[in-house]
Protein backbone atom coordinates (compact mmCIF):
# COMPACT_ATOMS: atom_id res chain seq x y z
CA UNK A 1 0.00 0.00 0.00
CA UNK A 2 1.17 3.52 -0.94
CA UNK A 3 2.55 6.29 1.64
CA UNK A 4 0.93 8.73 -0.07
CA UNK A 5 -1.55 10.71 1.36
CA UNK A 6 -4.71 10.60 -0.78
CA UNK A 7 -6.85 12.52 1.95
CA UNK A 8 -4.87 15.07 1.84
CA UNK A 9 -4.22 15.30 -1.37
CA UNK A 10 -8.29 15.20 -2.02
CA UNK A 11 -9.06 17.52 -0.33
CA UNK A 12 -6.08 19.90 -1.63
CA UNK A 13 -7.81 19.46 -5.46
CA UNK A 14 -11.33 20.20 -3.91
CA UNK A 15 -10.49 23.20 -2.51
CA UNK A 16 -9.09 24.23 -6.03
CA UNK A 17 -12.16 23.50 -7.65
CA UNK A 18 -14.35 25.35 -5.17
CA UNK A 19 -11.97 28.37 -5.66
CA UNK A 20 -12.83 27.81 -9.32
CA UNK A 21 -9.21 27.32 -10.27
CA UNK A 22 -10.42 24.58 -12.70
CA UNK A 23 -7.14 23.96 -14.66
CA UNK A 24 -5.06 23.74 -11.62
CA UNK A 25 -8.07 21.69 -10.02
CA UNK A 26 -7.88 19.41 -13.07
CA UNK A 27 -4.22 19.06 -13.29
CA UNK A 28 -3.87 18.02 -9.24
CA UNK A 29 -7.00 15.45 -9.71
CA UNK A 30 -4.97 13.87 -12.73
CA UNK A 31 -1.72 14.10 -10.72
CA UNK A 32 -3.69 11.97 -7.75
CA UNK A 33 -4.64 9.29 -10.88
CA UNK A 34 -1.13 9.35 -11.68
CA UNK A 35 0.35 8.59 -8.21
CA UNK A 36 -2.82 6.08 -7.46
CA UNK A 37 -1.06 3.12 -9.22
CA UNK A 38 -0.55 0.28 -6.98
CA UNK A 39 -2.35 -2.71 -6.46
CA UNK A 40 -5.88 -1.59 -4.33
CA UNK A 41 -5.16 2.31 -5.81
CA UNK A 42 -7.97 1.45 -8.22
CA UNK A 43 -10.80 3.22 -6.46
CA UNK A 44 -9.13 6.23 -5.57
CA UNK A 45 -7.21 6.36 -9.07
CA UNK A 46 -11.27 6.38 -10.59
CA UNK A 47 -12.13 8.86 -8.02
CA UNK A 48 -9.71 11.42 -9.15
CA UNK A 49 -10.34 11.13 -12.78
CA UNK A 50 -14.07 11.00 -12.11
CA UNK A 51 -13.99 14.25 -9.74
CA UNK A 52 -10.84 15.70 -12.65
CA UNK A 53 -13.72 15.49 -15.26
CA UNK A 54 -15.76 16.95 -12.60
CA UNK A 55 -14.05 19.80 -12.58
CA UNK A 56 -13.67 20.45 -16.10
CA UNK A 57 -17.01 20.58 -17.29
CA UNK A 58 -16.65 23.74 -14.81
CA UNK A 59 -15.20 25.19 -17.45
CA UNK A 60 -17.73 24.14 -20.45
CA UNK A 61 -19.12 26.69 -22.40
CA UNK A 62 -20.52 24.36 -24.78
CA UNK A 63 -20.71 20.60 -26.68
CA UNK A 64 -18.37 21.34 -28.55
CA UNK A 65 -15.78 22.74 -26.32
CA UNK A 66 -12.52 21.22 -25.95
CA UNK A 67 -13.52 21.38 -21.69
CA UNK A 68 -16.61 19.26 -22.82
CA UNK A 69 -14.08 16.88 -24.53
CA UNK A 70 -11.61 16.41 -21.31
CA UNK A 71 -14.35 16.34 -19.01
CA UNK A 72 -15.58 13.49 -21.00
CA UNK A 73 -12.48 11.85 -21.68
CA UNK A 74 -11.99 11.37 -17.53
CA UNK A 75 -15.52 10.66 -17.13
CA UNK A 76 -14.91 7.75 -19.45
CA UNK A 77 -11.34 6.69 -17.77
CA UNK A 78 -12.91 6.75 -14.87
CA UNK A 79 -16.05 4.53 -15.84
CA UNK A 80 -14.08 1.83 -16.76
CA UNK A 81 -12.58 1.20 -13.31
CA UNK A 82 -15.97 1.37 -11.66
CA UNK A 83 -17.05 -1.00 -13.99
CA UNK A 84 -13.86 -3.09 -13.36
CA UNK A 85 -14.47 -3.07 -9.75
CA UNK A 86 -18.11 -3.34 -9.69
CA UNK A 87 -18.37 0.11 -8.17
CA UNK A 88 -22.15 0.89 -9.08
CA UNK A 89 -23.02 3.43 -6.27
CA UNK A 90 -19.80 5.63 -7.86
CA UNK A 91 -21.08 4.78 -11.21
CA UNK A 92 -24.60 5.98 -10.68
CA UNK A 93 -22.98 9.16 -9.51
CA UNK A 94 -20.77 9.55 -12.27
CA UNK A 95 -23.59 8.69 -14.47
CA UNK A 96 -25.36 11.65 -13.14
CA UNK A 97 -22.39 13.98 -13.73
CA UNK A 98 -22.14 13.21 -17.08
CA UNK A 99 -25.83 13.78 -17.44
CA UNK A 100 -25.37 17.15 -15.51
CA UNK A 101 -22.49 17.84 -17.87
CA UNK A 102 -24.41 17.49 -21.33
CA UNK A 103 -27.72 19.44 -19.69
Amino acid sequence: MSATDFKRLFLFSDNLRNDARVDEAVASYLEIAKLAYQEGESLTQARALHLAGVAAKQSVASKESSCFRDAFKYFREAEALYKRDNESIALGALYRDMAVTCD
